[in-house]
């Protein structure tokens, strides 16, 4: 059903990513940021920016919203996720879902057995530069090569494989591109900061490479198909493409920020307007290919 007109939105994790979607949620004419979690006052009191909010060390408060933003570490992802479906509250999860695959699997199993809205934040699908690369590759031969290159100077907070930190993105990105037609035979290698991952889809070999140890940072994506070639840069969000006959284009891609559309994206999926079981079934399959990934991983020396 849909919800009420204004929606009280909670926010536990005050972090960088939680104040960022403490932002986007005060941003929204709908939603009011009724309660924010953290065991830091100073952080829950950044991340609500006066107003109403209510601030609280206790997770029960969350079961009274409407909606709730999870944006703790990966590693109390599950712990904290799964009462909130219990008291059918819609969650969306920052990525991954869980650092362990049961746990990803037990918090899928109770979306779909309550029907409770459940989302991960994959904002990189909202991206301006991957919609322009979508749209410059919708008419194309699914057949060629991909590969994706997300690089990142080392950051204290990153909790989990770059695997499940980084690269996840991109195979979710990867997984809407093709609409999830795996063919296996995934190959890992690294030293646990630098994956390279490499694969089969259909008539597509993927190639990703994440970095959590660069000296810059890069987002990219690149596809050689039959007949084109396209690279979205996420980070100058900009794209160029090669025809066959040789001529190219170059543009920027501008637009709504990500989280910004994501946060729509979410609330019409709680809504209804997006179908869950279908968001549900996306989120198996990227997190059980980046657990397979993961676990392929042969160590360089």
């Amino acid at each position: 059903g849909t919800m009420s007109a204004r929606r009280r939105v909670g926010l536990i994790g005050a972090g960088v990513m939680g104040q960022r979607h403490a932002r986007v949620i005060g941003m929204h004419p709908q939603c009011d940021l009724t309660v924010v979690v953290d065991h830091s006052d100073h952080r829950a009191i950044a991340a609500a920016r006066g107003g109403s909010t209510d601030i609280s060390t206790d997770v029960a408060a969350l079961a009274r919203c409407d909606a709730v933003v999870v944006a703790v570490g990966s590693d109390q992802h599950h712990s904290v996720t799964m009462p909130l479906i219990a008291a059918g509250v819609a969650v969306l999860v920052e990525k991954p879902l869980a650092l362990r695959a049961d746990d990803v699997d037990a918090m899928l199993a109770a979306a779909r057995a309550s029907g409770v809205p459940l989302a991960a934040g994959f904002s990189q699908r909202h991206h301006p530069a991957w919609l322009a690369f979508e749209q410059a590759t919708a008419g194309c031969d699914r057949r060629g090569e991909w590969t994706s290159t997300r690089r990142s100077p080392a950051v204290a907070r990153a909790t989990g494989s770059t695997v499940l930190d980084l690269m996840i993105h991109d195979l979710d990105l990867l997984d809407g591109w093709d609409g999830g037609s795996d063919t296996g035979g995934w190959r890992s290698a690294g030293d646990g900061l630098r994956v390279t991952a490499s694969g089969r889809r259909a008539e597509v070999v993927a190639t990703l490479i994440a970095d959590r140890d660069a000296t810059t940072k890069e987002r990219s994506i690149v596809a050689r198909l039959d007949g084109v070639q396209v690279r979205a840069d996420l980070l100058a969000s900009t794209i160029a493409v090669r025809y066959a006959d040789g001529t190219d284009e170059h543009r920027a891609c501008a637009g709504t920020e990500p989280l910004v559309r994501q946060w729509q994206w979410f609330l019409d999926l709680a809504d209804g307007r997006h179908d869950p079981a279908i968001e549900l079934e996306r989120l198996a399959r990227v997190h059980h290919l980046a657990f397979t990934v993961d676990d392929a991983r042969a160590v360089i020396a």
